[in-house]
């Protein structure tokens, strides 16, 4: 995968985006961060 003009393997493109979902997990279970509910006024 080529991006912004720099080469990536998929498989590392792929290992970056795991670590990056899994330290923003566990943000949200650390900071007890709940998703906005929308009240229509």
């Amino acid at each position: 995968m080529k991006m912004l003009g720099i080469e990536m393997p998929l498989k590392e493109l792929e290992q970056i985006y795991n670590e990056f979902a899994k330290k923003m997990k566990e943000i949200i279970t650390s900071e007890n961060i709940k998703p906005e509910k929308h009240i229509a006024t």
